[in-house]
């Protein structure tokens, strides 16, 4: 049976990395005229969620014990610093060819969408709430982590089995997957934070950031395409066919799981980059690199994805002619296949070894 939960504790853990967030996207992006209220607070949060990962490993590298209260009053403190920064300043503006009223027809689909959306979602939701955690790799590769650092309230190491086997005289851990000790922490952190606000490492609810991934990307994508001039019902319309998309669903209903985040993440790197490309202002810029760092940190594969998208990001800032790109390209494949035939092994800091083979 599930442990009693703080309902309060994890309200607050859901809500406050969001809020922190927004308001820094909001400071961020305020006077460059590609913003909106649901661009932000979608993008905000997950620049919130990274931000909270971030902070638990710098409490843990000064040597605090991991607690909800003291990261709780950080975070808190750093939206009132956010908040103070706005204040009488104007940081949200609406494309002009996306305003106008909706008639009648249009408003019927929305509503329409909107209730399927809900009713989808509320499925969703008792999926996730009435059952305990399912997931393969969220029980083989994330929550073991986020389990003993909750219980030791620290960010103790995880190392090979090779490497347990012969402990030194720090205390250390591995996983039953043999490569898994070495994955990004991100999602771990993430559940680590919703367990330190519920009081507990055994509940269903403390996955409830899964059901909200979702549904902020799609927020995101309707702040984006209103800002590329659609109309409202067209806006829903792409919302409703994002999050009716089987992978998104499944991957809510089985939450724990490291791919949607990841998905959602690099989407919302992708929509940065649109911004940018749109009206090239640095701000957009550097919060398409912000989430393309959290790409890097999700998943190993995150560590590619994060690299298209700063990788994009670059050859738009160089502006490349047509050939320029493809010597560029040609360029870089044949580095790599060089790499793969010599067998390049290196480690990355905070991200784990990465291997180059054929094999």
């Amino acid at each position: 049976m599930a442990e009693t939960v703080s309902w309060v504790g994890l309200a607050i853990a859901l809500l406050l990395p969001w809020l922190c967030g927004s308001v820094w996207v909001c400071l961020l992006l305020r006077g460059t005229g590609r913003a909106n209220a649901a661009l932000l607070l979608g993008q905000g949060f997950f620049v919130g969620h990274f931000g909270v990962t971030l902070l638990l490993r710098l409490w843990d590298a000064i040597g605090l014990p991991l607690g909800f209260l003291p990261l709780s009053i950080v975070l808190a403190l750093l939206s009132l610093a956010g908040l103070l920064l706005l204040r009488g300043r104007r940081t949200v503006a609406v494309a002009a060819s996306a305003r106008g009223r909706t008639g009648p027809a249009a408003a019927l689909c929305i509503g329409v969408l909107l209730l399927m959306l809900l009713s989808r979602y509320v499925v969703l939701a008792q999926e996730l709430l009435l059952r305990p955690l399912y997931g393969w790799d969220a029980w083989m590769n994330w929550v073991p982590k986020a389990i003993v650092w909750y219980h030791h309230g620290s960010l103790v190491d995880f190392v090979s089995p090779a490497a347990w086997l012969n402990p030194g005289p720090a205390e250390t851990y591995t996983l039953g997957n043999t490569e898994a000790w070495d994955y990004p922490i991100s999602v771990p952190l993430i559940q680590l934070w919703a367990m330190l606000a519920a009081g507990t490492t055994d509940h269903p609810a403390l996955y409830l950031s899964w059901l909200l991934t979702p549904l902020c990307l799609a927020l995101l994508l309707y702040g984006h395409l209103r800002l590329a001039g659609l109309g409202s019902a067209a806006c829903i319309g792409a919302c409703y066919v994002l999050l009716s998309m089987p992978y998104i669903n499944v991957h809510t209903a089985l939450a724990g799981y490291a791919d949607l985040w990841l998905g959602a993440v690099f989407g919302a790197a992708v929509c940065a980059l649109y911004e940018w490309s749109q009206c090239r202002q640095w701000r957009h810029a550097v919060l398409c690199l912000v989430l393309a760092a959290f790409c890097a940190q999700i998943k190993v594969t995150g560590i590619f994805l994060g690299l298209i998208v700063v990788a994009l990001l670059l050859r738009a800032w160089l502006r490349l002619s047509p050939w320029q790109d493809l010597l560029a390209a040609a360029a870089m494949l044949a580095g790599f296949a060089v790499l793969m035939t010599a067998g390049a092994s290196f480690t990355l800091p905070h991200l784990g070894q990465v291997v180059l083979g054929w094999e």
